[in-house]
């Protein structure tokens, strides 16, 4: 296990290399217009809360590795709360008919996130324990990156329109990078042993999420960059669904 996560780590310092991290410290941009893509991280932010609740958890396997990704799973899945709170804070919560809201999060401007959503789903269906573990390393480690970053900015915000708290320092604190409530863990994850073919199939995982979760950091750059922060409710029709 430790090449793969090795591998994860050489992974992550590429993603923090994207242009979406470039763009939320860039002071030059007022602070809000640079979270102006919080709209488009409902449908992940959702999802994960269910595949934190529904998917990842297995209470019948009493293995050591699935133990882990279970503590993972059952804290991660209760962050949604905030995402709610912040989106009111921002003033990112304009009362839409449903049928907007539903155009909007299954319209082009969410497909990255949904992506990474559906293709986290067929992982894990598939997935034996050891692999769970590569998963939820890879997904820690990209939302390590990612709430550091907006912490930082929420930090530097002098006006903020109150504490922010799934993209401010009280996410950032939860997300470590490593399973949560586990002292020792990178030990004992480094001394995990698996065959070639395990390594590899973890590996190949790996690859895939790094090149999803890419994707949608991408997305959420380019809804930021086309957003306007006058227009309140704009967002539903960016990439919303036409008939």
């Amino acid at each position: 296990m430790k090449k793969v996560l090795q591998h994860i780590r050489e992974k992550t310092e590429i993603f923090s290399q994207k242009s979406l991290f470039g763009y939320l410290a860039d002071d030059r941009i007022p602070a809000g217009d640079r979270l102006q893509f919080a709209p488009c991280m409902a449908h992940f932010v959702f999802s994960f809360m269910d595949i934190n609740r529904f998917l990842l958890p297995d209470m019948q396997d009493d293995s050591e590795y699935q133990k882990l990704v279970n503590i993972h799973a059952s804290e991660d899945a209760w962050h949604w709360p905030w995402y709610l709170h912040d989106l009111q804070q921002m003033n990112m919560d304009p009362v839409l008919p449903v049928s907007d809201v539903l155009r909007f999060l299954w319209g082009e401007s969410t497909r990255a996130s949904r992506l990474l959503s559906y293709r986290c789903v067929s992982m894990i269906a598939g997935a034996s324990s050891v692999q769970k573990l590569a998963i939820v390393e890879t997904i820690e480690m990209t939302g390590k990156v990612f709430l550091e970053c907006t912490a930082a900015l929420c930090a530097a915000w002098p006006d903020a329109p109150g504490k922010l708290l799934y993209f401010g320092q009280n996410h950032a604190d939860c997300e470590t990078g490593h399973h949560m409530g586990t002292a020792g863990i990178m030990h004992y994850l480094e001394s995990i042993k698996l065959d070639a073919a395990e390594r590899e199939e973890c590996l190949v995982l790996v690859d895939e999420l790094f090149m999803l979760y890419g994707n949608f950091v991408d997305e959420m750059l380019a809804f930021a960059e086309n957003m306007n922060s006058d227009a309140e409710g704009r967002f539903a029709v960016i990439g919303a669904l036409q008939d």
